[in-house]
Order: C-alpha cells, then sequence, then structure tokens
C-alpha cells in the first residue's frame, strides 16, 4: 500500500531552498542512425537554386524500429526523473529535486542506466550491428535504383553512403545516459545585490511553475475518478492506485507549504479510502458533487497558492542562484 502523508508541510523560505533540495540535468545520447541526402546521389547538379528550393532528406542507416527498446529505457529515465522533481525554468531541461526524494531517484536511475548500457551494448556488437546494417543495405541500393535509374550513380551513392557508417566501436559511442546533481546556493557578491529584482522576477517564475504543476497533476487525477464514476459508478482499481501514488508525490513535492492543495489531498484521500472499502463503488450523487467542490477550490485557489509561496520565498532575502560554483558530484 501506498505510504500516505499525515504531516502538513512546512512553508519554505529562499534559504531553504537552497538548503533542501537539488537540481537534476538529465544527459540522453542516441545514434540517429541518418545521413544526409546530397544532391550527387540523385544525379543532380547541386546549384544555388536546388539548395534554396529542394529539401533532399535523409538515409536511413538502420531500420525504423531498430532503437526501440533503448528509446524506451530513455523515455523510462526521463518519466523517472519527472516523477522525482519539478520544473526547475532556472537551467533549460534541469528538475528541481527535494533532498528526500534525492537518493530513491538515484537509486532507481542507476537501474536505469544498467539496462540501458546493456540494451546498447547488444546494438553495437558486430554481430547485432552487422545484421542492421545487411537489413538495410539492399533497401537503400533499390531506393537509389528507382531515384536515378543511372547505374553509375547508384553505385557511387551507395559507396558514399556505405562510408558514412561507424565502426561497432563508434556507434556504441553515440549511445549515452548520465546525469548530473548540481547544489543550490546563493552568491553573497555585491553584483547578486544589485541583480536582486531580476532574481525576484526568475524565482517567482520558478514558483509559479511548481505551484500550478501540482495543481495540475491533483486536478487531472481528480478528474479520472469523476469520470470513472460518472461512467458506471465504479471505480477502477488502477485508477484507485495511480491516484493514491499522486497524492502520495504532490505531498512530498508540496514543498512551498500550499495549505489548500494539502486539505484537497487528505480530502481525496477520505473518498479513495471509502471507494476502497466499498470494492470501488460510489454510487451516491453526493460523491461527484463533493469532487467537483474539490476540484473547483483548487483551481480558484491557485493565484492566491502562488502569492503566499512568493512571499515565502522571496522575502527570506533576495540572493543569486549560482549552480556551476557549488556542484554536487555528479552521476555517470
Amino acid at each position: 500500500m501506498t505510504e500516505e502523508i499525515s504531516k502538513a508541510p512546512a512553508k519554505i523560505g529562499w534559504d531553504s531552498l537552497f538548503l533542501k533540495g537539488s537540481v537534476v540535468d538529465l544527459d540522453i545520447s542516441i545514434w540517429t542512425a541518418r545521413t544526409g541526402i546530397k544532391a550527387a546521389d540523385l544525379g543532380i547538379e547541386n546549384t544555388d537554386e536546388v539548395h534554396k528550393a529542394l529539401s533532399l532528406g535523409c538515409h536511413r542507416l538502420a531500420p525504423k524500429g531498430a532503437f526501440d527498446e533503448i528509446r524506451e529505457i530513455a523515455s523510462q529515465a526521463k518519466r523517472t526523473v519527472e516523477f522525482y522533481s519539478l520544473n526547475f525554468s532556472f537551467v533549460r531541461g534541469a528538475r528541481y529535486v527535494p533532498e528526500k526524494r534525492m537518493q530513491p531517484l538515484l537509486e532507481k536511475l542507476r537501474g536505469i542506466k544498467e539496462r540501458f548500457d546493456g540494451a546498447a551494448d547488444r546494438f553495437s556488437q558486430e554481430e547485432n550491428y552487422g545484421a542492421v546494417r545487411a537489413e538495410m543495405l539492399p533497401i537503400m541500393r533499390k531506393a537509389l535504383e528507382d531515384a536515378t535509374r543511372n547505374p553509375a550513380l547508384v553505385e557511387s551513392a551507395y559507396n558514399r553512403v556505405l562510408a558514412e557508417y561507424p565502426t561497432s566501436a563508434e556507434v556504441r559511442a553515440r549511445f549515452a545516459l548520465a546525469w548530473s546533481v548540481y547544489a543550490i546556493r546563493g552568491a553573497t557578491t555585491e553584483a547578486a545585490a544589485e541583480a536582486a529584482e531580476q532574481e525576484t522576477s526568475a524565482a517567482k517564475g520558478i514558483i509559479r511553475g511548481m505551484v500550478e504543476q501540482l495543481r495540475g497533476e491533483f486536478t487531472e487525477r481528480c478528474g479520472a475518478i469523476m469520470a470513472a464514476i460518472a461512467k458506471g459508478g465504479k471505480i477502477p482499481q488502477g485508477t484507485l492506485e495511480a491516484a493514491k501514488e499522486t497524492l502520495t508525490r504532490i505531498d512530498e513535492m508540496n514543498i512551498f507549504g500550499d495549505a489548500e492543495l494539502y486539505n484537497q489531498t487528505a480530502a481525496l484521500r477520505d473518498i479513495i479510502g471509502k471507494a476502497e472499502a466499498n470494492s470501488g463503488k460510489m454510487f451516491s450523487g453526493g460523491v461527484l458533487a463533493e469532487l467537483a467542490k474539490i476540484q473547483t477550490s483548487i483551481n480558484t485557489s491557485v493565484e492566491q497558492a502562488v502569492r503566499d509561496a512568493e512571499n515565502n520565498l522571496t522575502q527570506m532575502g533576495r540572493r543569486k542562484l549560482d549552480l556551476s560554483a557549488a556542484p554536487a558530484p555528479a552521476e555517470a
């Protein structure tokens, strides 16, 4: 059973944001297995007009589904980071992870990386990589023949594309899954003080994104339960489990002490508990009315929640964020 959060989150200040969280930046590389089509491949003179007017596309060096396993593992890594974190708009693509969620996140990422590396190793082994080339080369030659109808051009283009294939070792180096963890600290220089207004504006952008993200997740789960009840009066167990998981995540990520969100997650938990005790059946129209009231409360109070969080954070002091100066040990 998913562990429930029984204690309302404490309000967080500016310094607490620095001390009780880190930023994670996930870095994933996957070989594109493509090379551009050149005008000469099709027997076309590469004039300025051709360059400006025609988009010649690319040669596919591997079958479309060749990287499905690797891509799925990479997607799992992204989903995992998203589940344990919130948006952090100071750094593009990076995520803010509260201190207590960092260890479970890193443990899961290590397991995912092991699977990613294993899949990349298997693909780049000569017998497997060679099979990919062997599958694509006849298709590529046939495509060139259909495009040009000129044996000399076909042979020239085919040899040119063949040379674009990297070696097995080079292919393996084009697959990577890694992450960096950065501690957040405040700079105390005069330059940082002079930038106070800009810093406050940026901090407010982060706050709004985090508050709205959590409330959006809550509203989505609440809506799923309402839809299930409206459809047949019964909430599937999978819907209940997904809602409980989301509520636990929301309570753990409610770092700004959004009291209304905390109260409404408690109210939704109560409804879920009653549904589970009744084998998922919720026939009462009053339940739908209660859920609608919960959603309305969340939607109408979001601006106040943002203002409260901004006041709690930015009034504690204005200090410029500095990520690069205090990196935590990187995870490879």
